[in-house]
């Protein structure tokens, strides 16, 4: 009886640190994926652009807060806005008058669409 302790008992112990050793390996997985994914974002200039845009895909997918969602929705349409406004400009007085011109002789030459047909034309691009 006394042998089947020490078995049981040794056989526990094997089994404990397999499982002990299992999570230390576990453990430094986690930690060496960790360490890469700093060293990636630490050296981000080094990457093109269609690995930072896997990237953030990656870390978008993983995204569980709705208000953190909803934050970089507002951020992205932000930027796009602020982009597409730094690219207007305004309009000379003599470029305005230029325009206006070609506006009025295309209109006299007939180089003109009623905003009816437009309509069908813009609803047959979908």
């Amino acid at each position: 009886m006394f042998c089947a302790n020490v078995i049981d008992i040794l056989f526990l112990l094997y089994v404990f640190s397999v499982i002990f050793v299992s999570e230390i390996i576990v453990q430094k997985n986690q930690i060496q994926m960790n360490l890469s994914s700093i060293f990636v974002e630490s050296n981000s200039h080094l990457m093109d652009i269609q690995t930072k845009k896997l990237k953030l895909i990656e870390d978008f997918l993983s995204i569980s807060d709705e208000k953190l969602l909803d934050k970089l929705n507002y951020l992205i349409r932000k930027e796009k806005r602020e982009g597409y406004s730094e690219k207007l400009k305004p309009l000379s007085l003599n470029e305005f008058h230029e325009m206006v011109n070609e506006a009025i002789e295309d209109y006299e030459k007939g180089n003109t669409i009623l905003q009816e047909e437009l309509e069908k034309e813009v609803l047959s691009w979908k």
